[in-house]
C-alpha cells in the first residue's frame, strides 16, 4: 500500500471510528423532557426547534430530532442528530430547514434520546407568498409568582393565531419576596432560586421554573415564538453598562450580564448572532408585512 493511500485509509477509518464513539450513548441512563419543546424565529425556509434534557449524569449525549408533515410522524421530511452537554445546561437548539413545499404550512417536530420521546411540537415557516391573513398574538411582562399564565393557554388554544411575539420580561429576576410575590406561597409559585438572580446557575434555574409551567409549555409547543428581551431578563432598569437593580456588593455587572445572556440563549428558541449582545432582526410575511424586532435597551 502506498503511503498516500495508507494515510487516506487511516484518516477515513479514524473519522468513522470517532463518529461511532461520539454517537454512542449510555442506553441505561434515564432521560426526561420535563420542560417541553419550543420553536421560534421562523423564516421562509427555517425555524428554530428547542428542548431541554433532564438526566442524572453530566456526560454529553446525542439527541435525535425529526420533522414530519403529520402528527403521527409517518412521513419524515427532515431529521438529524445533535449533542446535548452540560456546557449548554443540556438544552438543545437546532436551526432546521423545512422543505419548500411545506412553506407556510404547519409541520410537527419532536426529539428523542435513549428511546424516550419529547412532546410533539407544531410550528410553521413564514409564508413566501401573500396569505389572505396572518394573525399574531403578543405578550410581555410574565411574572411567575404574581399569578397563573392563563393567557398563554388561551393563545395556545386559539387556532387562528399563527405566531406569538413576546416583547420582553419573559421572566423576572427578583428574589422570592420581590415584586408582586405577595400571593406566591398560596399559589405555590414561590420563585426558584429564592435569591435574586446573579450567577449563571441562578438564571438557568429561573428559566427552568418558568418552563415548568404547563400553560407556557402548551403555548411553546403549539405556536412558534419570536422574542426580544426587555430589562428583567437581566435585572431591573438595565442599560448597556449597568442597572438600577445592581449594586457593588453583587459583583461586576458585566459578569452578571454575560450570565443572563448565556442562560437566555440556552433556554429560548431564538437564532443566535455572532455578537450575542445584538438581538435586532427582521421577519417578512410575503408582501403583507415586514416585522422589525428592535432592542431599545
Amino acid at each position: 500500500m502506498q503511503r498516500r493511500s495508507f494515510l487516506k485509509f487511516f484518516t477515513l477509518s479514524f473519522a468513522s471510528l470517532s463518529l461511532k464513539l461520539r454517537s454512542k450513548n449510555n442506553k441505561s441512563e434515564d432521560i426526561f423532557f420535563n420542560h417541553g419543546v419550543a420553536s421560534g424565529d421562523p423564516t421562509h425556509t427555517n425555524v428554530i426547534i428547542w428542548t431541554k434534557l433532564t438526566k442524572s449524569s453530566n456526560s454529553s449525549i446525542q439527541v435525535n430530532w425529526e420533522i414530519s408533515d403529520n402528527i403521527d410522524f409517518i412521513n419524515i421530511i427532515n431529521q438529524g442528530q445533535t449533542e446535548a452537554s452540560g456546557y449548554n445546561d443540556f438544552t438543545v437548539k437546532v436551526d432546521v430547514k423545512i422543505p419548500e413545499q411545506y412553506n407556510g404550512i404547519s409541520v410537527f417536530y419532536r426529539f428523542s434520546c435513549n428511546n424516550q420521546f419529547s412532546d410533539i411540537g407544531k410550528t410553521i415557516t413564514l409564508p413566501i407568498y401573500n396569505p389572505d391573513e396572518f394573525n399574531i398574538a403578543f405578550c410581555s411582562c410574565s411574572n411567575y409568582p404574581a399569578g397563573f399564565f392563563n393567557a398563554y393557554k388561551e393563545i395556545a388554544n386559539n387556532d387562528e393565531i399563527d405566531l406569538v411575539l413576546h416583547l420582553g420580561d419573559y421572566l423576572y429576576e427578583y428574589d422570592k419576596n420581590g415584586y408582586a410575590s405577595e400571593n406566591a406561597v398560596e399559589l405555590d409559585r414561590v420563585s426558584i432560586p429564592s435569591n435574586e438572580l446573579i450567577s449563571l446557575q441562578d438564571y438557568r434555574l429561573r428559566h427552568a421554573q418558568y418552563k415548568s409551567d404547563k400553560d407556557l409549555q402548551l403555548l411553546h409547543k403549539t405556536k412558534p415564538m419570536i422574542v426580544v428581551w426587555d430589562d428583567h431578563e437581566f435585572t431591573n432598569n438595565t442599560w448597556k453598562n449597568g442597572a438600577e437593580n445592581h449594586s457593588l456588593d453583587e459583583g461586576i455587572f458585566y459578569e452578571r450580564k454575560i450570565n443572563a445572556l448565556k442562560a437566555y440563549y440556552e433556554w429560548m428558541p431564538i437564532r443566535e448572532n455572532k455578537n450575542k449582545t445584538t438581538i435586532w432582526r427582521d421577519f417578512k410575511v410575503g408582501n403583507l408585512f415586514q416585522l422589525l424586532m428592535l432592542d431599545t435597551r
